[in-house]
């Protein structure tokens, strides 16, 4: 997501765990889809104050990771982050 400050557009990253958090916020489970090699399954998030809608997706062979985060807001405006080479392993 962009956000405007000062005359400049600085990035701003969606964030599963703090929508997680919000009250406001009701879960669906709406399907699953494979991403990169990945089962995911697909969740959708609606805030009830407002049009948004958040769908997460999330890898079950990475410990629930959401991989592929899309924000879908109103006047058909969309805003996707997706996390790659992803490895769980310390080094």
């Amino acid at each position: 997501m962009y956000l405007r400050v000062a005359d400049r557009w600085i990035v701003r990253r969606l964030d599963a765990p703090a929508v997680a958090r919000e009250n406001d916020v009701t879960f669906t489970a709406v399907g699953t889809v494979a991403i990169d090699g990945h089962h995911c399954i697909k969740i959708e998030a609606r805030r009830k104050a407002t049009q948004d809608k958040y769908y997460f997706y999330v890898a079950r062979d990475l410990k629930n990771l959401a991989i592929v985060t899309q924000l879908v807001q109103s006047l058909n405006r969309s805003t996707i982050q997706k996390l790659t080479n992803i490895s769980l392993e310390s080094t």
